[in-house]
């Protein structure tokens, strides 16, 4: 059991099916050999194992929803995605309503960059989540070097406050496989205190780098150059 004070508030911020669907659609419009129309097939391939009803439905990594990581690797974790549900409706004060949500982690899905409503969303809130939140930013490795290049700039020019911090060593950070993922969590949510926990979450650590090494072997890691 957790106690309400040891609560601690996240909130996902990513595409549901028929968003993404909707995203495909529109860059399939795009000319055939532009970086956008490849960028879409992209999401195509992944649509039907990452994305589902809702944000609480994202499989970042295909295999398991984000909201179970969490629930696994810490039960105190409470979801406030309604929150930002909200704040996008119109329905909350913006930053009143982040103020007092007790939201202390947010993860951002790349593709949703190409929503006008998660745009907008990030006017009103980047600066915000820059100060008083900490920021886990997802762009899949599975994706060739181009498409990363592609939703990274997007990542930039979208959530430039928290994309601009996770250069400056603040507590956001630009993810890219399960491994990282599990890291970032761990470094400021997991009670070292408790053993049990602790141990758990090793254990599931140690399983995801397992998987994740042999996921790399399995292909040419992207390039930057």
């Amino acid at each position: 059991m957790c106690k309400p004070e040891d609560e601690i508030g996240y909130a996902i911020i990513a595409l549901n099916q028929n968003e993404a669907r909707k995203i495909v659609d529109f860059l399939a419009q795009e000319d055939q050999t532009s970086a956008n129309n490849e960028l879409g097939k992209k999401l195509d391939s992944i649509l039907e194992f990452n994305y589902g009803m809702d944000a609480e439905k994202w499989q970042p990594f295909g295999d398991e929803y984000l909201c179970e990581i969490l629930r696994e690797l810490n039960p105190c974790f409470k979801s406030k995605c309604a929150t930002i549900k909200n704040i996008i409706e119109g329905t909350e004060s913006d930053i009143l309503r982040l103020q007092s949500s007790n939201i202390k982690l947010i993860f951002i899905d790349a593709f949703a960059t190409y929503n006008p409503a998660y745009k907008t969303l990030a006017t009103k809130i980047g600066d915000h989540i820059k100060n008083f939140t900490n920021c886990c930013m997802i762009i899949p490795d599975e994706f060739d070097s181009s498409t990363i290049k592609i939703l990274d700039s997007y990542l930039q020019a979208t959530w430039r406050p928290p994309y601009d911090a996770s250069y400056l060593g603040k507590h956001h950070e630009i993810v890219h496989s399960l491994n990282r993922l599990y890291n970032f969590i761990n470094m400021g949510f997991i009670d070292p205190q408790d053993k049990k926990l602790n141990s758990k979450t090793i254990n599931k650590v140690l399983d995801v780098i397992k998987r994740d090494n042999e996921r790399q072997s399995s292909k040419t890691p992207p390039s930057f150059s």
